[in-house]
């Protein structure tokens, strides 16, 4: 649910977030810099999401694509107002943007469409989604949405050539390492060579050939087993996926180290057990964060080589939260991901005044909103109607599993939503695997615990567009720093700005009423001749993430119904 705020209630809301979180801070300051380094590296390292809801994932060429911008904290996702400015790309499989838009956003919204030009050929491509202040970090984090294009105007290309059908299995200890006789659940995913899950069954033998268990996916390709391993002993795992069978060495086993285990332990609580065989163990710690809010962090001592800790559920945030154990020195030595499903759901109920249209009749649609049945709330949405057939599915990422789980984990999650859908114990032990499987976090450990502090490159576009340039010596083309520069756009809105070239002539230009397609014109000095020559930046990020890409194949019983729409498109 989103609530257009103003600037200083924004602010408002932030520092009411700061203050508790620093009160926690000096309560403890004494005796837990540990607590004390995590407080302060997420406020030096405040971030953004950006959620894009489109009309439809397939377009014809001569078709707009419509969508609406989100942008929210990464934190309690709510609306963010430190960026006013968002860039669109469409990228094809090669990562070249071949469709640019940067769009205005007030109160964390914003609205735009891409023409889709005649020119494009058929294929997937991928829709990603940042703000100038994203680009300081990795571009995983940007949104991205594959959306297909079919050009009906040209020859559709040859289908791809037929592979064989190729499977990989890895193993994902709980807590991220195997130790000689400690516990483990090690979990599991097998793919596909699109990367897809897989339904597969295995067995685990020993280097003595004995088998020391059996499993099988639950979900999209993924399970779990347990094992406690056993010194100079090697395992393997024999796996069958339909016809073929892979055999995955375990990954290492270490001599000494930590291991730990979550369950769910009744009344709304969960346990966690730390495990080690390392004598000097002492103390253990455990961090819990949702988002990187501090949630908890307690310590316990280790006896017989275990400790246990006991967390409220209540006390996490909805979606993903952090596990973290350390060890009496303060390092990190184990690590995992848990799931919260939202109790409370945002519900939309849809009603129409007619039962039946005539032709270009006009439709009301009313909507109500409510997180409980009686209970109506605001909310600021968006809406796409659109025809379901053979060629649009129903089924895309909503903002909700976006923003609590797609967005805080890493690679592709396939149905984002089968994890919302239902309540139950199958759902809960899927969400438990993809936790343990696909686990990701948005900061380094070791930069938080050294105290470094994170270097931002680029400005956070607040009050509009930016324009990046640079200023070089035309006879050496060398940077000219301390140098006045000057950008005007000639018109009816007719816009100047100035700015003082940095140490590497860096400019930066700040336009915030500069919208559509116009002549910039950049120079040192308006009055003489210059020797300095001014750069203007492309502004759009040029790092991508791993995101792959499938050919497209055109289904024969489609060329009617391509057809039929590529006319209407044409009309």
């Amino acid at each position: 649910m989103f609530h257009p705020v103003s600037i200083n209630k924004r602010i408002s809301c932030l520092l009411g977030w700061l203050l508790p979180a620093l009160g926690v801070f000096a309560q403890t300051r004494e005796t837990d810099s540990l607590q004390q380094r995590f407080v302060q590296y997420q406020l030096n390292a405040w971030q953004e999401k950006v959620f894009v809801h489109t009309n439809k994932t397939v377009y014809l060429v001569g078709e707009i694509a419509w969508f609406k911008v989100y942008n929210v904290d990464a934190y309690r996702h709510r609306p963010s107002t430190i960026s006013g400015i968002c860039y669109v790309e469409l990228i094809n499989k090669e990562q070249h943007s071949v469709l640019q838009a940067k769009l205005p956003m007030t109160a964390g919204c914003g609205y735009g469409s891409l023409m889709i030009p005649s020119s494009m050929p058929t294929g997937h491509y991928l829709l990603r989604a940042y703000t100038g202040w994203m680009k300081n970090f990795d571009p995983a984090f940007y949104f991205e949405q594959p959306l297909t294009i079919i050009n009906t105007l040209k020859e559709p290309p040859p289908p791809p050539k037929p592979v064989p059908a190729a499977y990989s299995v890895r193993f994902f200890p709980e807590g991220g390492n195997l130790v000689e006789g400690l516990p483990s659940k090690i979990a599991f995913k097998v793919t596909n060579r699109r990367g897809e899950g897989v339904a597969a069954k295995g067995v685990l033998i020993s280097q003595r050939r004995d088998t020391l268990a059996q499993f099988e996916t639950l979900h999209a390709g993924m399970g779990s087993f347990l094992l406690e391993p056993r010194k100079g002993d090697e395992y393997n795992a024999v796996i069958t996926v339909d016809d073929t069978v892979l055999v995955q060495r375990l990954p290492a086993v270490y001599t000494q180290g930590y291991t730990m285990t979550l369950a769910e332990a009744g009344s709304g609580r969960i346990a966690i057990s730390v495990f080690t065989n390392t004598l000097e163990a002492g103390l253990v710690y455990l961090l819990v964060h949702t988002r990187q809010l501090l949630k908890t962090i307690q310590s316990n001592p280790v006896a017989a080589g275990k400790a246990t800790f006991i967390i409220d559920k209540n006390s996490l945030g909805d979606g993903i939260s952090h596990f973290t154990v350390f060890n009496s020195a303060r390092q990190p030595v184990c690590e995992r991901l848990y799931f919260k499903r939202p109790e409370e759901q945002l519900h939309i109920q849809a009603s129409i005044d007619q039962p039946e249209y005539n032709t270009r009749k006009k439709a009301t649609v009313s909507l109500q909103t409510e997180v409980k049945p009686g209970n109506p709330v605001d909310a600021g949405l968006s809406m796409a109607v659109f025809l379901l057939d053979s060629l649009q599915a129903p089924q895309y990422t909503d903002i909700a599993s976006y923003l609590l789980l797609v967005s805080d984990l890493k690679g592709t999650i396939e149905d984002p939503g089968y994890y919302f859908e239902n309540a139950g114990p199958d759902r809960a032990a899927a969400a438990d695997l993809l936790m343990l499987t696909q686990g990701w976090r948005r900061f380094r450990w070791e930069d938080l615990l050294q105290g470094k502090h994170p270097y931002f490159e680029f400005a956070p576009e607040k009050e509009g567009a930016v324009i990046n340039a640079r200023i070089t010596d035309r006879r050496t083309g060398l940077p000219v720093s301390n140098t006045m520069g000057w950008l005007s756009v000639p018109g009816l809105d007719f816009v100047l700005a100035t700015a003082t070239s940095g140490v590497n002539g860096e400019l930066r230009f700040n336009v915030s009423n500069f919208y559509g397609h116009n002549e910039i014109i950049a120079q040192t000095n308006g009055r003489t001749d210059s020797l300095y020559r001014v750069d203007i930046g492309n502004g759009y990020s040029d790092k991508f993430s791993s995101t792959l890409l499938p050919d497209l194949s055109l289904l024969r019983q489609w060329k009617s119904l391509l057809e039929y729409r590529g006319i209407n498109v044409q009309v």
